[in-house]
């Protein structure tokens, strides 16, 4: 495989994917927010719209979208549809990272004939949750290894929309770690059940992609979506089995 021509030729479409991602979701996560509003004073003469998302009425509004599309129970392609109409239709959605992982999927999914023809290469996409110890989702894009090998996917490349983060996956622990690093300077917080985090200072959020381990939700091999039953744990950083 000529690497390099696979990578130029597949990021800028998965960067396509997560800009389309971010546009349907465009009024952003419940989970990320800035408890101290002071942080944002200076955005109400410079970007007053950004001003209203993270107000206080802004983050209870996107708290309210994200629990009525969950109360859906959509399937991750019923979401995908019914954040494409309303866009249409001038109606805004908001997403914590499942939401991102799984309308960014459905997107390369429904392009995964076009990025196998300019990739020369037979794909598969994979939406994985990061469950152990800690909670994110993201997509995986890479190559279907040999029979036998072990592995679950080779010249694999990330999507992640919820961080605005598209990256070979050799690249990612560190990606990750800057944005981590970038939001606990502006003062963005991280929400969770259990209360509030630095995304920093906080070790689990700040190493998730090296200490996490995740499952495989659904994938698109051969053209077909798939949704996986098996609850095997896989680690990110694990060479035998993604690389």
């Amino acid at each position: 495989m000529n690497t390099k021509h696979y990578q130029n030729v597949l990021l800028p479409k998965l960067t396509e994917a997560m800009l389309y991602t971010r546009s349907r979701l465009s009024m952003k996560s419940a989970n990320k927010f800035y408890p101290d509003k002071r942080m944002i004073d200076g955005l109400i003469e410079t970007d007053p719209q950004k001003y209203r998302l993270h107000s206080l009425g802004g983050d209870r509004l996107r708290s309210e979208m994200v629990r009525a599309n969950r109360n859906l129970n959509l399937s991750s392609h019923q979401l995908y549809r019914k954040v494409e109409e309303d866009y249409r239709h001038g109606k805004k959605n908001a997403g914590n990272c499942g939401e991102n992982a799984r309308v960014a999927f459905c997107y390369l999914a429904e392009h995964i004939r076009e990025l196998e023809r300019i990739s020369h290469s037979n794909l598969k996409v994979l939406n994985i949750a990061i469950a152990k110890p800690v909670d994110h989702c993201l997509v995986l894009v890479g190559t279907q290894p040999a029979m036998r090998s072990g592995k679950i996917l080779e010249n694999a490349l990330v999507c992640d929309p919820w961080a605005k983060i598209v990256c070979p996956l050799s690249h990612y622990p560190l990606e990750w770690k800057m944005k981590m690093n970038k939001w606990s300077n502006r003062g963005l917080k991280g929400k969770y059940p259990g209360g509030v985090y630095d995304h920093f200072d906080n070790y689990e959020s700040r190493e998730a992609i090296r200490i996490g381990k995740f499952h495989i939700y659904e994938q698109v091999l051969y053209g077909n979506l798939q949704r996986i039953q098996d609850n095997k744990y896989y680690s990110l950083i694990d060479k035998n089995a993604i690389t």
